[in-house]
């Protein structure tokens, strides 16, 4: 560097401080998969919106909701059963962090699964009872507190094997 002409010492910092870094990664098949499964736990928040969507305009549901002979459910009702899902996943995203200490992060996304095929049954048993709002409340509460305790174990299951240097490498450096 001592012979190189004062202009080209600059480009060649500015050269060096714009490295390419490339980290070795193992990207077999079972990797690939397990990470893809694990993250469809994302897509259960979706698959709830789309059910419900479809029993509030159900006229089985609308007619136990509201009484027979009624064609449209009530908008306060509406925004009762949509709302009090993340009512319930926020109770969950919030101790799902302390129960994936406790039981670890595989055991926290089997429970959290658990929970809400719990909350679903509750929904699904609207039709045996007289108070069918009072059950899809409960349920989709229920079901929201799986729904919490999923996106908190996902995402700390996939994240848990990345090393901070990686992460600071992709974040600074991609």
């Amino acid at each position: 560097m001592k012979n190189d002409p004062p202009g080209d010492q600059d480009n060649m910092i500015l050269h060096r401080a714009h490295f390419h870094y490339e980290a070795e990664v193992d990207t077999n098949f079972g990797c690939i998969l397990l990470t893809a499964i694990v993250a469809t736990g994302g897509l259960v928040l979706g698959y709830d919106f789309g059910c419900v969507n479809g029993l509030i305009r159900s006229n089985s549901f609308i007619a136990v909701v509201e009484g027979p002979g009624e064609t449209k459910i009530s908008q306060n009702n509406v925004a009762l059963v949509m709302s009090i899902l993340f009512c319930g996943a926020s109770f969950g995203a919030i101790s799902g962090g302390a129960l994936g200490d406790r039981l670890g992060r595989k055991w926290l996304i089997q429970i959290s699964s658990a929970v809400y095929v719990v909350g679903v049954s509750l929904q699904m048993a609207v039709g045996f009872y007289d108070s069918a709002l009072v059950l899809v409340l409960i349920g989709r509460l229920i079901g929201g507190v799986g729904v919490g305790i999923n996106s908190v174990g996902t995402v700390l299951y996939m994240t848990e094997t990345v090393s901070l240097l990686d992460f600071l490498n992709a974040m600074f450096l991609a």
